[in-house]
This record gives structure tokens, C-alpha cells and sequence, in this order.
């Protein structure tokens, strides 16, 4: 049986790919800054701009998530209690964003010190770049529902870009879900298969052997 093809699943694809592809921009300029300090300063120094880097994306790794959960909300209709967990969220975005913002400054004060100021400058536009390139994939993280980044290898992401964009929701809601039917089941799977993440062989395999043990156990 051929596949049908789905304009939305492939649009999906194609943008999770894009995010992948910044995500490996962003890993290439850091790589570029490193290699650069390695070849022309010193270790150690090369060693604390690497800290402070990581010090970075462990801030936006927190910084996605929370994001996400303000987007969860968003999407809800409004309680009380959730107008005054938006605000907490908004204040920690705040924080979180001015604590890598922070890091980003050490990291320039660190090269304006063991450089001169050109190279300071240079690497000041690439800090740039990579902020540009992270509002970039906030936006497009909104589009796709915070899906996580493909990078064109199937199942199987090797670079992490936070939590998986729909395990928060699941949480939240996991208790007000009454168990899936049969036919949920195999829907969710229908979905993976239009979106790649397994093949259709596998899901009208599955839809198969189901859907004939139910024939045969009601019989």
C-alpha cells in the first residue's frame, strides 16, 4: 500500500528539520569559537569560555521549557490560579534570560581579556548571531508545538534541545484522561506514521494484529 502524502505532516517535518538546522549553526559557532581559542591562546582559557557556554544552554534548556509551559497556558481557557502562574512564569523567563544575557557578557569579558579588541568585537557578533538564531527557533517552536528538532535521521535526535515539546501538556493533563480506546491508539499511531516517526508498514502491522484479536476475543 503506498503512502498517502500529507502536506501538513511534510510542512511539519520540513520546519522541524529548519530547527535542526539552527541548532547546528549555533553548535558551529561555538565550535568555531573554541577551536579558535585552542589554536591561539591557551587550554585553560579555552576551558572557561567552554563553562561559561555551557553555563548558557543549561539557562536555555530551563529557559525552553518554561517557555513552553507559558505557551501551554496560553492555549487554555484562563482560571484565577492560572493568571497568577503566568505571571510566575513571565518573572522566570525574565530571570532566566538575564542570567544568559550574563553568561554572554562573561564570555566577551573573558576574550576582551586575553585578546585585543577587533577579535572582541568579532566575537560580540557572533554572541549576536546566536541570539538572533535562539529567537529564531522560539518562533518556531510555536509553530510546530514545541516539537522536538529533526536533523534528518529517523528516530533518533543526537542533540538535545529540552524536553520532549508535548511531555509537560501530557503531564498536566494525564490525570483528567480517561484511558485510550483501541481506536485512539491506533489514531496516535496513524499520526506517527504521517510524521515519519515510525514507518507505515509498522503501523498497518499493528492496526492488523489488533484490530483481528479483538474479532477473534469477541467471538
Amino acid at each position: 500500500m503506498s503512502e498517502e502524502i500529507d502536506g501538513a505532516a511534510i510542512t511539519l517535518k520540513l520546519r522541524r528539520l529548519w530547527k535542526g538546522t539552527l541548532y547546528v549553526g549555533i553548535t558551529g559557532l561555538y565550535s568555531f569559537l573554541l577551536g579558535v581559542l585552542l589554536f591561539y591562546k591557551d587550554f585553560l582559557s579555552a576551558l572557561l569560555v567552554f563553562f561559561l557556554i555551557f553555563l548558557v544552554q543549561l539557562f536555555r534548556y530551563i529557559a525552553n521549557d518554561v517557555d513552553r509551559l507559558g505557551w501551554i497556558m496560553s492555549q487554555k481557557d484562563t482560571t484565577d490560579k492560572d493568571i497568577e502562574a503566568r505571571k510566575y512564569q513571565k518573572k522566570m523567563m525574565i530571570l532566566l534570560l538575564l542570567l544568559v544575557q550574563l553568561s554572554n557578557l562573561g564570555i566577551v569579558y573573558k576574550i576582551y581579556t586575553i585578546s585585543n579588541l577587533d577579535y572582541t568585537i568579532m566575537v560580540v557578533f557572533g554572541v549576536v548571531i546566536v541570539e538572533l538564531l535562539f529567537l529564531r527557533i522560539r518562533k518556531v517552536n510555536k509553530i510546530i508545538d514545541y516539537e522536538r528538532a529533526s536533523y534528518g535521521i529517523n528516530n533518533y535526535d543526537p542533540l538535545i534541545d529540552g524536553p520532549s515539546g508535548n511531555d509537560t501538556n501530557d503531564y498536566l493533563e494525564a490525570e483528567e484522561l480517561p484511558p485510550k480506546t483501541l481506536e485512539e491508539k491506533l489514531e496516535i499511531l496513524k499520526e506517527m506514521a504521517k510524521k515519519g516517526q515510525i514507518s507505515q508498514k509498522a503501523y498497518e502491522e499493528v492496526r492488523d494484529r489488533e484490530l483481528i484479536d479483538r474479532v477473534m476475543i469477541d467471538e
